[in-house]
């Protein structure tokens, strides 16, 4: 994916749980940038991971937090695939791909809040355990 030179990599790896044991995820971008934020979840593993039920949140550590997003039914991140999770500024998955130039086969989750001063990427797995802020 190409985007601006404002987003900054991070390679966070997850926490390790039972169920994460084989799992490869990263984060490998974030953007905090007013209504165009947005961060990278990518699969470096070899076995597909079903995120439904998990839930993101940039402003606290708490998985209960009105504003945490929980990911839909149905999400599957593919050995080396990357989702993008945007804010709800960005409009829509449409317009995500629009200004990134980016095909319909990349998956773009939009929904919660824009990160603003003072955020991170909080993410929780279905039994609420954080795997990483």
């Amino acid at each position: 994916m190409k985007f601006r030179p404002l987003s900054i990599p991070l390679l966070l790896t997850l926490g390790v749980s039972s169920s994460w044991v084989q799992a490869q995820l990263l984060v490998t971008e974030i953007q905090s940038d007013g209504l165009s934020d947005y961060w990278e979840l990518t699969n470096t593993g070899s076995e597909p991971r079903d995120l439904s039920g998990y839930k993101w949140d940039d402003d606290s550590e708490n998985p209960d937090d009105p504003a945490a997003v929980t990911i839909p039914p149905g999400t599957i991140i593919a050995p080396g695939e990357s989702i993008v999770f945007a804010g709800a500024g960005v409009g829509s998955a449409e317009n995500f791909r629009t200004q990134w130039g980016l095909t319909n086969n990349v998956q773009v989750i939009v929904g919660g809040p824009n990160f603003g001063g003072g955020d991170g990427v909080a993410f929780f797995d279905p039994s609420k355990t954080k795997l990483f802020f």
